[in-house]
Order: C-alpha cells, then structure tokens, then sequence
C-alpha cells in the first residue's frame, strides 16, 4: 500500500512498472507528471490500484491501429483509469463507505451516478397469495411450494443503498 512506501520509493516504483510495460522506453515522472502521482500517494491509492489503472490505459492504446511510430504512455494519461480503479476498489472493499466527506473528492458525474442510484434503490416489494398468478409455484420444489403457500401475509422488504 502506498501509505507503508515513501512518497519518492512510490514514485521510482510506478517510474519503473511503466518504463517496463511501455517496452523499455524511458519515461520520467516530473513536474506534471510528478504532481498526479504524489496526489495517488496523498490519496492512498495503493500500488497494485496504480498497477492496474496503468494496464487499463496501456491495453486502451495498444487496441488502437498502430501507426508508423508508436509513443510511449505517459502516467498524466493512466490518472483516470487509475482513478476509477481506485473507486472500483473502495466500493468492493468497503472503504470509506461511512463517511459523508468522501464525495468531496469524487467527479461530478460520479456524484449525479450515485444520487440516481440511492433514490431508485429505494423500493418496496410486495407479495401476497392474492397477487400471485396461478402456477407461479409450478417450477419450484413442492417443499418450496408449501412454504410459500402457508404465508398468509404480505412480504415486505425494503433495500437501502447508501454510500
């Protein structure tokens, strides 16, 4: 993870990984290219996120024509494949999911994503004998069957997603 490598250790590393995957062609992290990688690092965003962000991109270009001189990928054009890898991370993981500060970091449209989904995610499912078309139960088990037959009332149930 990036908190237990030093900033400089971070940077010679994600320095290295691209000069590999871009064929060997040199390629320096500074100014620019420097400030977006000390900003992974600031974030957290642990090495192996940083990894895969940079395949993303790299599998990106190579499925593109190749042209009569192929440049190498430099990391300001890995920043939002990493980005989102990292987002991907912390919704799997978790982390991150309690605290209301974190969309301040978040892109607009991912804030407008998350906004659509909590009110759809909001639903009420009902069902009853009643409401139940004849031989719904025909595909299931018969013990199944008679389970839900003997529910004399409704089943409600509620999903909530918030992060």
């Amino acid at each position: 993870m990036s908190a237990a490598m030093p900033a400089g250790d971070y940077c010679r590393a994600i320095e290295a990984y691209l000069c590999r995957e871009n064929g060997g062609h040199l390629v320096r992290i500074v100014g620019p290219a420097f400030q977006v990688v000390a900003a992974w690092h600031a974030t957290g965003i642990p090495f192996g996120i940083v990894k895969q962000g940079i395949d993303r991109t790299l599998a990106r270009d190579r499925a593109k024509p190749a042209g009569p001189v192929r440049r190498p990928v430099r990391v300001e054009f890995c920043d939002a494949d990493v980005q989102d890898a990292f987002a991907a991370w912390r919704r799997a993981v978790g982390v991150g999911m309690a605290g209301a500060g974190d969309d301040a970091s978040l892109p607009a449209r991912v804030k407008a994503a998350r906004s659509w989904a909590r009110e759809r995610m909001s639903c009420t499912v009902t069902s009853s004998n009643a409401s139940r078309p004849p031989g719904i139960d025909d595909h299931r088990p018969r013990s199944s069957s008679a389970a839900f037959s003997s529910m004399s009332s409704p089943v409600s149930c509620i999903v909530v997603v918030v992060r």
